[in-house]
């Protein structure tokens, strides 16, 4: 994954997952985080050719993160 640290679910404080989906024929890219407790979820849905992988990875990480800074 990402040298970056999850936040937990703004929702009920349970432990985050991040998920990658997606290979170099379909050229489509879908990230996800999830959380293993309630089940909230978050789903980015990228293009390969528009974006790296590495900016992918940390603009989901990012997103999740601001979210759970907003919910508590």
């Amino acid at each position: 994954m990402s040298e970056k640290e999850l936040k937990p679910c703004p929702f009920c404080g349970g432990e985050a997952e991040y998920k990658e989906r997606g290979n170099e024929y379909s050229g489509i890219t879908e990230t996800s985080v999830m959380c293993k407790k309630c089940c909230t979820r978050q789903i980015h849905r990228w293009r390969h050719y528009k974006f790296r992988f590495d900016f992918v990875r940390k603009e989901t990480i990012d997103t999740w993160n601001r979210r759970a800074d907003n919910g508590k």
